[in-house]
């Protein structure tokens, strides 16, 4: 059964599947001597398979509103990943987003929202707690500042 992908999403994802695929054969040592012979060195651990997390966009929560992007967007992605095999995204938690309404004002509600998104699809999340401002960099396509 073969997947045919038609979005940039899926496209890029199987990329990252094929790898994925490619990896666990190696680690599960059904591609040769080299394979078995660097597994059973002391330098790697025994590892039946790697999980593969996808990064979200920098943006898939509003800087300005505090609250998902598109969710109905995001939820038809996050179905999508989950359906060809991985087992979690990754996004940032902008600190420039939580506290922007001033020091010691915290609003997690956009947080909140995603978190019970991607738990709804059955995937895992690595939040990654993002202390500095977003933007400036080559490819950033969002500008998110300190508070």
């Amino acid at each position: 059964n073969i997947m045919r992908p038609t979005s940039n999403l899926a496209k890029t994802l199987m990329i990252f599947l094929v790898v994925s695929v490619v990896i666990n054969a190696e680690l599960k040592g059904k591609h040769g001597k080299r394979t078995q012979k660097l597994l059973s060195s002391k330098l790697l651990p025994r590892v039946k398979s790697i999980p593969l997390f996808v990064m979200l966009q920098l943006d898939t929560i509003d800087p300005a509103r505090n609250r998902l992007k598109d969710p109905e967007e995001l939820r038809e992605q996050l179905i999508e990943l989950k359906r060809a095999g991985v087992e979690g995204v990754m996004a940032d938690v902008w600190w420039g987003v939580v506290e922007r309404a001033g020091p010691g004002k915290y609003d997690w509600q956009g947080y909140v929202e995603l978190v019970e998104l991607i738990a709804s699809v059955g995937l895992k999340l690595q939040a990654v707690m993002s202390f500095h401002q977003c933007g400036g960099n080559v490819g950033d396509h969002c500008f998110i500042p300190l508070p």
